[in-house]
Parts: structure tokens; C-alpha cells; sequence
């Protein structure tokens, strides 16, 4: 942010580049798993934020130091931190502007889950790879329910979604080659 002659360049330029980020990963229709691990602070935190499931390394510092620099954090990522963590976490991370360790973000639902930091990228690759066995609709449709219920969309037209999704092809699929298993079982 210091890199311009205007600091208020390069200050509206680092708030541009980090919302088309997000923008981008908000529009991945499939599951996004955050690996973190050090330090993630400031922007770092905005676009851990935009991740479905964050899991961390024990040795995660988690922050938002702008407070510090007189800088107000983008209104949609503080609504987003309201919303995984309540107004009392929001509240203490942006005006407070001391940064958690692993075991606080995870105790004050800003991150999943914690593991060894030598584990973290196993643990990451593991729950990718169980995702990608279900079926990829289901786990889109699923995504986007959540999504909605959490924007506050109506209900009929998450609804709608849900019973278009269980009327698939994958769902029969599946069901019938649970059938045939067990009566290849039965005889």
C-alpha cells in the first residue's frame, strides 16, 4: 500500500485488486477449502473469508491490523465476518486489531477445523478428495443453498433448487446401484 507516490492510489488500488479476487473465488461454483497456515492478516483474512471451509495450521496468526493504519475494512467483509462469527468477534478483530492464534479463530468460528501445521496440506488434500467422490451437482446444489439461506434468498426459490436436484439423473444412479449391490449381497 506504500508502493505509489498517492498512497490513496495505491490504497484504492490494493481494495480493487483484493474485490475482484474475491468476487472470483464467490463465483467458484464448487467448494473452496482454505489451507492456513502463519500469518493471515488484513487481506489475507478477507479472502480466507470467501473460502467454504478453512482449516489451519496450529501455528495460524489470524488478524486484521487495519484498524492500526486508520483503514476500514470493505463493508462486505465485515459483514461476512458478522456472519461467521457474530458482531462481538467482528468487533474485537477490527477494532481491537490484535490478531488470534489458531485455537481462538477456530473457538470464534473463523476457522473449521486445526491441525499439526505438518499436517495442514494432507488434511486439505483429504477433504478435497472425499468432495470430489460425491456427486459434483449435489455438492454445487448444496453450496448454493447454504449461500442463499445465508443472503437471506426465499425459501421457495431454494426449494425449487433442492427438488430440481433431487429429481437428477445422479440421484437414481446412485440409489439403483445401492439396489443392485444389495441383492448381489442378498443372493
Amino acid at each position: 500500500m506504500t508502493e505509489a507516490d498517492n498512497i490513496i492510489d495505491s490504497v484504492n488500488a490494493m481494495e480493487d485488486m483484493l474485490e475482484h479476487a474475491v468476487a472470483a473465488l464467490a463465483s467458484i461454483e464448487v467448494p473452496i477449502i482454505a489451507g492456513l497456515r502463519g500469518a493471515c492478516l488484513g487481506g489475507g483474512v478477507q479472502l480466507a473469508m470467501t473460502a467454504d471451509i478453512r482449516i489451519a495450521a496450529d501455528d495460524l496468526k489470524f488478524g486484521i491490523p487495519a484498524v492500526s493504519l486508520g483503514l476500514v475494512y470493505p463493508l462486505d467483509a465485515i459483514s461476512k465476518m458478522i456472519t461467521l462469527a457474530g458482531p462481538s468477534t467482528a468487533k474485537q478483530l477490527l477494532i481491537g486489531g490484535e490478531p488470534y492464534d489458531a485455537a481462538t479463530a477456530f473457538a470464534k468460528r473463523l476457522v473449521d477445523e486445526v491441525v499439526p501445521a505438518a499436517d495442514l496440506l494432507t488434511r486439505v488434500v483429504a477433504f478435497a478428495e472425499r468432495i470430489a467422490k460425491y456427486p459434483p451437482d449435489t455438492v454445487r446444489v448444496y453450496k448454493r443453498i447454504i449461500d442463499d439461506f445465508t443472503a437471506g434468498i426465499e425459501i421457495d426459490m431454494i426449494e425449487e433448487m433442492r427438488s430440481r436436484a433431487n429429481r437428477a439423473g445422479e440421484l437414481v444412479d446412485r440409489l439403483a446401484a445401492v439396489r443392485r449391490a444389495r441383492q448381489q449381497k442378498a443372493s
